[in-house]
């Protein structure tokens, strides 16, 4: 991934961050509902858990590009780490309310 933009050979300042940091950015927004100062301070979290030493696009910077860019989580906002123990929570109630004695063995066959 290319942390930093190229230069786009247009007049005018050039960017300094790529699509995919942008779009790195985001992401995290979306997927953890945050504002986008919040942001920032996830992704510099992120990136000095990894060891990597990159700047970190400032929240102005977040907010316009947001309107060019579009996010796309690729799964829904619950993990499926969550959903799983969720279900996982209802098969022990389930089990839990019923007596041993009257739980059926299930046959290997």
């Amino acid at each position: 991934m290319c942390w930093f933009a190229t230069a786009s050979g247009k007049r005018g300042r050039s960017r300094k961050f790529s699509d995919a940091a942008i779009q790195f950015c985001l992401t995290l927004k979306n997927l953890f509902g945050l504002a986008l100062r919040q942001t920032t301070g996830l992704a510099e979290s992120v990136l000095h858990l990894c060891g990597l030493a990159w700047p970190v696009p400032d929240f102005s910077t977040l907010c316009r590009r947001q309107l060019d860019l579009n996010v796309q989580v690729p799964y829904h906002r619950r993990s499926l780490v969550e959903t799983k123990m969720n279900c996982i929570k209802r098969l022990g109630e389930r089990l839990m309310s019923r007596t041993f004695e009257r739980i059926r063995p299930v046959n290997p066959s």
